[in-house]
């Protein structure tokens, strides 16, 4: 990450499918919806992996509350950042909804789930580094 400093009182998002960045930046917390409940995240929050269940990511920014309808994924928590890496946006209402993208699979091990999120975690660090290696 970046030398320059955090404000302990935000949490950097990073909110993403696998074909781009739906939100990055600063906010107040985020709620995001697991397979076992909602679970909310605040800055300072104890790191953490869990799989996203298909509906509402919510978060506050400074400039008011943002939501996103997210089909299944998977969040990670660490000191410094929360990402949310959803495999789709879900399109419809909710009962209703499907992913918005064809051939969306789901991911069967926390293996894979984890793998994904460190290759994140990876590019976010630097995202030039694939470039620099050919």
């Amino acid at each position: 990450m970046s030398d320059a400093p955090r404000d302990p009182n935000r949490l950097h998002l990073v909110v993403l499918t696998p074909e781009e960045i739906l939100f990055q930046g600063a906010v107040l917390w985020a709620q995001v919806p697991l397979i076992d409940g909602m679970v909310g995240v605040w800055p300072g929050h104890a790191p953490l992996i869990g799989r996203i269940d298909q509906g509402i990511v919510e978060y506050a920014t400074s400039t008011g509350t943002e939501k996103l309808a997210v089909a299944s994924g998977v969040l990670r928590v660490d000191e410094e950042r929360c990402i949310v890496l959803v495999g789709a946006l879900a399109e419809g209402e909710p009962g209703g909804w499907s992913a918005d993208g064809a051939g969306m699979e789901a991911l069967e091990t926390d293996g894979e789930l984890e793998a994904i999120v460190e290759g994140v975690l990876a590019y976010a660090d630097d995202p030039l580094r694939g470039l620099r290696d050919e």
